[in-house]
């Protein structure tokens, strides 16, 4: 099989993927996965599981609908996946030039010059909440509709392994996607 047909077969398959999602949602039923078609995090296949709450983590929660935040479908998929970036009781500051999150600045989080901000400032996670952030400039993130509550998470997920690479080391390898990766809030 060349190269380019390969390609194809595996564009087309992610797409089938993204639809058959997309159907289940409608019919209100949850597939043991998620799919994430954009570039918020790695792009790819999450399996769900039952970890612990705690900062790095991959969450599927439904997007928010706060006043003055625009609503965006992504793919139509009204669900987000983010990474915890912040638990209740750590202090996050939103500023012109990025998130701070318990002293340390979360990667490529300056806001984007064009948003509105109404999360700019000082904030203290409530009790019941978490801090969710995508790991690009343009992820619609916790920057833009603040706290996510801890009972709107759908599920925990993590990285399927894609080209062998076991999920165990997809954290120690940064080839995997070119956005910096949180993986250091495992720790």
């Amino acid at each position: 099989m060349s190269t380019k047909t390969l390609i194809k077969v595996v564009a087309l398959s992610f797409a089938a993927l993204v639809i058959m999602e997309q159907v289940t949602y409608w019919f209100g039923l949850q597939l043991p996965f998620g799919i994430n078609p954009t570039s918020s995090i790695p792009i790819g296949i999450y399996g769900r599981t039952h970890e612990a709450l705690r900062r790095g983590v991959v969450i599927k929660f439904p997007e928010p609908h706060k006043a003055g935040v625009p609503i965006v479908h992504p793919y139509g998929i009204p669900n987000l996946l983010k990474y915890i970036a912040a638990m209740p009781g750590d202090v996050v500051d939103v500023t012109n030039q990025g998130v701070w999150i318990n002293g340390h600045l979360w990667p490529n989080s300056q806001p984007r010059a064009t948003t509105v901000h109404p999360y700019l400032g000082h904030h203290v996670i409530h009790p019941g909440h978490l801090w969710a952030m995508g790991t690009n400039d343009h992820s619609l993130d916790s920057r833009y509709f603040g706290e996510v509550p801890i009972g709107s998470i759908i599920s925990t997920l993590r990285p399927r392994p894609l080209f062998g690479i076991p999920p165990n080391q997809l954290c120690a390898i940064k080839e995997t996607d070119p956005s910096p990766s949180p993986c250091y809030l495992r720790n």
